[in-house]
């Protein structure tokens, strides 16, 4: 059974102008019913400065949020010329300069789950980010309908688009995954899986359904005291893939799960159903600047929110 003793939510915010409108749906939607308890994540000094300070006191205040700061760092055993904005590839070359090393901060933070203690006491987590905004009420505690089907993981949807831009963030990964499993002996018992490392065949490895990331519930039980979890993450830190090659938190999580499970997801489509809006742009229109443009924030969101569950 899941409750707020042993589940809860966490967010790792980079957005401060989107952060507020986030919070304030997940409780009015969903998290006012439960109130499994929200932690959010910032890297170095993002809302301790005075502009942020004021939108994170004014969240942790009214919802009881944590707010952890996490200190970015670069692995030790990985020099700078090797991180993947100095790789020759198209994306890298079209968006994706020094700038943005955070992304590759955030990729490894949201990959490794032993390294957020706030979290341990607590089995399920539940992952935000600061950019999807729930739209609709939730009803259903969503930990008990992954738990009741006995799924290690559930997300907002399943894809396995294939386009330039994941072939350039998952270089060297299936190489790197083929050759881990052959060198540990393990077959993996997802079928598509299994098949394309037994036919060499990196397409099939690209059909994998993968989770959204962005809107996942995990069973730690499996992503932080399993044995065999700490034994592959301690691989893929030593190899580096996610500072050299920007591979991502959801396919490193998902391949681990399909190699020791058949049908590990749960697909739980919120956004075809519009319950969720991932990658909400317009929220660049909701901002902090002084106390007339809050309260006139608020009213507008009070009016839409009416306005969404009618329809």
């Amino acid at each position: 059974i899941s409750n707020k003793n042993n589940s809860c939510i966490y967010i790792l915010s980079g957005r401060p102008y989107m952060l507020e409108e986030c919070v304030e749906r997940l409780y009015d939607f969903y998290n006012c019913k439960y109130n499994f308890p929200l932690y959010i994540y910032f890297f170095d000094n993002l809302y301790l400065n005075n502009k942020n300070k004021t939108i994170a006191h004014k969240i942790s205040t009214k919802y009881n949020v944590k707010f952890v700061s996490v200190r970015t760092e670069i692995p030790k055993h990985i020099n700078y010329r090797d991180l993947y904005f100095f790789k020759n590839y198209p994306y890298v070359k079209k968006s994706f300069g020094p700038e943005r090393i955070n992304f590759l901060h955030m990729n490894h933070f949201l990959t490794n789950s032993n390294n957020k203690p706030e979290l341990d006491k607590f089995r399920y987590h539940h992952r935000l980010d600061d950019d999807v905004f729930v739209n609709k009420k939730i009803n259903n505690n969503l930990f008990e309908i992954m738990i009741s089907g006995d799924y290690k993981l559930a997300t907002s949807g399943l894809w396995n688009k294939y386009t330039p831009n994941q072939r350039d963030t998952r270089i060297n990964l299936f190489e790197y995954y083929k050759n881990f499993v052959l060198k540990n002996n393990i077959t993996p018992s997802n079928d598509l899986l299994r098949s394309s490392i037994e036919t060499n065949n990196e397409k099939l490895f690209h059909q994998l359904k993968w989770s959204s990331g962005h809107f996942n519930l995990y069973d730690q039980k499996y992503l932080r005291d399993n044995n065999n979890w700490k034994e592959f993450i301690r691989s893929i830190n030593n190899h580096g893939g996610i500072f050299k090659y920007r591979w991502g938190d959801l396919e490193i999580i998902d391949l681990f799960l399909y190699t020791f499970f058949k049908n590990p997801k749960l697909d739980l489509k919120l956004k075809n159903d519009g319950i969720i809006k991932d990658y909400a742009g317009n929220a660049k229109v909701i901002i902090n600047t002084n106390p007339l443009n809050y309260y006139i924030k608020k009213i507008y969101r009070k009016i839409r929110y009416q306005i969404i569950e009618r329809i």
